[in-house]
């Protein structure tokens, strides 16, 4: 039977529901840009790529781009950079 993947603890200021980061998952250095980064699984994705170790970008369509303001703010408690842009792809 293969070995569990070794989970990392998450940090205290993380907001991941999870709490874990694989090992193989880090992403120290990198930086992201996450689209519908404002609700539902957009926010999961920047919180979870903060978490890992990521900076990232922000994206939310212009009527809802406080939700993505709320996310940068997390993502910066975690100690990461955080840039929220006001953007629309529903019709690219």
């Amino acid at each position: 039977m293969p070995d569990k993947p070794e989970i990392m603890k998450r940090s205290s200021k993380s907001t991941s529901p999870e709490g874990h980061v694989l090992p193989s998952m880090r992403v120290s250095g990198k930086t992201a840009l996450v689209t519908g980064a404002g609700s539902g699984l957009g926010r999961s994705i920047a919180l979870a790529l903060a978490e890992a170790g990521a900076d990232v970008a922000v994206t939310e369509l212009p009527g809802r781009i406080e939700n993505a303001r709320v996310d940068a703010a997390s993502i910066r408690s975690m100690g990461r950079n955080a840039l929220v842009v006001k953007l629309d792809v529903t019709s690219v």
